[in-house]
């Protein structure tokens, strides 16, 4: 890796960690500023005047506004996330931080709807609204936490096969001096079949992920998306393994003539 591209990641990651912590502060503030609504309502349905209406009205205001708040920071989280995240089409990442910045606008633009709102009713219309919104995007974000996830998994995929191709040619030099591959062999057509068989569970995950398009399967689409990651992350760490067995085979087979 070149200086210049070691930068932009230790730019993006800082950028990420960044949003990460900008987000947990405006979750803090939004499970404050729900506390304090909370406790004005209250205060309002037991006392019925005018004053403690408007002061449940303005916590209403400045809970909702926190909410708002804390959506946004969570979409720059993604964000972060899609612009550190390799393997990813770089047409399909610009498409994905577009949309994310069209919701991040859509948020932004509402803050002056929540402080404008004059009455109880109005503000409760702004944030059906706001929620209806926060749904589909609930939707969008899992759909791309999964695209994330697919693309680490292509990624060690890509490198693994790259090491399979090297171990051939090793393999291949070694038996062509006469040299004994036959256990070498079998190892890395076990190692090809444990990439292969990843390979399968990334796309059956890939597909899941593409199939979410609103919150109500969201969550279930997610589940078994995830549940295939696991299962192709699993065939990898038992490649890793084999691999270490190739190695270790591949030093000993350089002693080992076929008789």
């Amino acid at each position: 890796m070149n200086a210049t591209l070691r930068e932009k990641d230790e730019a993006a990651i800082e950028k990420y960690n960044n949003a990460r912590d900008s987000y947990k502060q405006a979750k803090d503030a939004y499970k404050d500023a729900r506390s304090d609504w909370i406790a004005a309502r209250d205060q309002y349905r037991t006392s019925r005047n005018a004053t403690a209406g408007a002061g449940a009205l303005e916590k209403a205001k400045d809970f909702l506004l926190k909410a708002d708040d804390a959506m946004i920071r969570h979409l720059e989280v993604l964000k972060a996330r899609v612009e550190t995240t390799r393997n990813l089409d770089e047409s399909e990442k610009n498409d994905i931080l577009a949309d994310i910045d069209a919701d991040i606008e859509w948020l932004e633009n509402k803050k002056s709807d929540i402080e404008n709102a004059q009455t109880r009713q109005e503000l409760s219309d702004i944030s059906k609204t706001i929620r209806e919104k926060w749904g589909e995007i609930r939707a969008y974000v899992k759909k791309v936490t999964g695209e994330i996830l697919c693309a680490k998994i292509d990624r060690v995929i890509e490198k693994l096969d790259n090491v399979s191709e090297r171990a051939d040619a090793k393999i291949q030099g070694l038996k062509d001096a006469g040299k004994d591959t036959a256990n070498a062999e079998a190892l890395l057509a076990d190692f090809n079949s444990k990439i292969d068989l990843a390979k399968e569970k990334n796309d059956l995950a890939k597909d899941r992920f593409d199939e979410i398009s609103d919150i109500q399967d969201a969550d279930k689409l997610f589940t078994e998306g995830h549940g295939f990651i696991k299962e192709a992350n699993e065939y990898l760490r038992n490649a890793h393994k084999t691999l270490k067995e190739i190695v270790r085979e591949l030093r000993g087979s350089g002693n080992r003539t076929i008789e």
